[in-house]
């Protein structure tokens, strides 16, 4: 089972961000990768250019190039995607759509409540991922 390791500031920030927006917010989880345990280094905020942005995320390709050029240079990965919805963490038809071409770990973030869990398509089927704070 897939382990993701997030600070505590960081997590914060994602949560604080998506509490101040009427629109979903989103971007990429940078880090490594050890085995079943991905660690976050660095949260990466991406502009939604989506024209349904209370509905949906669409992340700005420019800045998509941007960012993985960055993390190249910095020897990180993309090792998650984040988001925020308005009322529920759990993944939409969408997000599972997409969960099959970024087949790594979603963090989702209620924007409302503030609260937040973790998700992986494994072989189809839709897997929660256990979200570890660390200081």
């Amino acid at each position: 089972m897939k382990v993701l390791v997030i600070r505590k500031k960081d997590l914060v920030k994602i949560i604080s961000e998506a509490s101040k927006r009427t629109y979903e917010i989103c971007g990429f989880l940078l880090g490594a990768r050890k085995n079943n345990i991905l660690e976050v280094l660095e949260v990466a905020f991406i502009n939604n250019v989506s024209t349904v942005k209370e509905k949906a995320f669409y992340m700005d390709p420019i800045k998509i190039y941007n960012t993985l050029m960055y993390a190249n240079r910095k020897s990180l990965e993309v090792i998650g995607i984040f988001h925020s919805h308005p009322n529920s963490t759990t993944p939409s038809r969408a997000d599972l759509k997409y969960m099959r071409l970024w087949n790594i770990p979603w963090l989702i973030v209620n924007s409302y409540s503030k609260k937040y869990e973790a998700y992986i398509l494994s072989n189809g089927r839709l897997e929660k991922i256990q979200v570890i704070l660390k200081d």
